[in-house]
């Protein structure tokens, strides 16, 4: 079995040794792979194209070292690895409508294909006038607001998985 991280092909070098003390080739089949190479004479493997753990968690082959006369097989799992290369992506609309003298705005949503935990934040021209709530994106006006004061509020929302973030334009009126 081995691990390689996702986007990269790399994966890690199957080996056997001969009693005789021959030279050894070796050789892949199976379920995938296609997907991948091995080095006939190191027994280096790796893959035709850099993996992604959102696509696929894990590849099957069966490796073969053979003597010319003797040959081996070993069954062999590589588990990609999941790694946070993911950014956010926003879920929710840009616009949201508020009826005057309410404070609840609506809530902005992002989805992460890594499946980490998001975390909201605002900034831009009107963000002193709102809050939201890092956690769950609700977002809401400090006061009141009236309409025939201001009409329209505009702000950037920020949805981040610790590592990778993305921001969207909002528009409230």
């Amino acid at each position: 079995t081995f691990n390689a991280n996702e986007n990269q092909t790399t994966i890690g070098t199957v080996a056997a040794s001969d009693a005789d003390g021959e030279t050894l080739s070796y050789s892949i089949s199976g379920t995938d792979a296609s997907s991948m190479s091995v080095d006939s004479s190191s027994g280096a493997l790796t893959f035709g194209a850099a993996p992604d753990y959102e696509t696929k968690t894990s590849y099957s082959v069966t490796a073969t070292a053979t003597d010319g006369t003797n040959s081996i097989n070993q069954s062999v799992t590589i588990n990609v690895t999941n790694l946070n290369d993911n950014s956010p992506v926003f879920t929710s609309s840009t616009t949201f409508s508020v009826n005057e003298n309410q404070t609840t705005v609506g809530t902005v949503a992002a989805s992460d294909a890594d499946g980490n935990t998001l975390s909201y934040s605002i900034s831009g021209t009107d963000a002193p006038s709102m809050s939201i709530n890092s956690s769950t994106g609700a977002l809401m006006f400090n006061s009141v607001p009236d309409y025939e004061t201001k009409p329209s509020y505009s702000l950037i929302a920020a949805a981040s998985d610790g590592s990778n973030s993305t921001t969207q334009n909002i528009t409230v009126s």
